[in-house]
């Protein structure tokens, strides 16, 4: 079964500038989105970007580095919910580094083409998900329905 993940507008559109920095150095980079968890379905509340190293052709997080980051950075009672990371081309398939780069296996992991330069759209990334023992690609729609940008509304009564 594949996760539900919703993602408020607000954190997709961050995402995308926060992530825009590596594009203008042509390098991968990784961020975490973190949330509520549910069963099947989660909630994505903030980014985290670890201190790592970027590449042309990969990026790395040292453990310690993503302990920092959940520990400074991450509201308690919140938890991984994607991992994101950048691609320097059309690709947005999981490469044998991208599996071993996973922090969990419960989360959906997103892979951004062409180094984010462009704010991106769901049609255009891979969405993976681990099933049967490995990563798998959704189809498109597949993507489309497990992540879903939902409007932010405040209730100021």
């Amino acid at each position: 079964m594949t996760i539900k993940l919703l993602v408020p507008e607000t954190l997709w559109r961050d995402t995308s500038t926060l992530m825009r920095q590596y594009a203008r150095k042509r390098v991968e980079a990784g961020c975490f989105w973190y949330g509520i968890r549910h069963d099947d379905s989660s909630i994505a509340a903030t980014i985290g970007i670890p201190r790592q190293k970027n590449r042309p052709g990969n990026f790395h997080v040292e453990a310690d580095d993503l302990a920092t980051l959940v520990t400074t950075a991450c509201a308690p009672g919140l938890v991984t919910v994607a991992q994101l990371h950048l691609h320097p081309d059309d690709d947005v398939d999981h490469s044998s580094w991208d599996n071993g780069q996973i922090v969990s296996r419960k989360i959906l992991s997103i892979v951004i083409p062409n180094y984010g330069a462009q704010p991106f759209s769901l049609g255009t990334l891979g969405v993976h998900t681990f099933e049967h023992d490995q990563w798998r690609r959704l189809s498109t729609r597949e993507a489309q329905q497990a992540v879903q940008v939902i409007r932010a509304v405040v209730d100021t009564r």
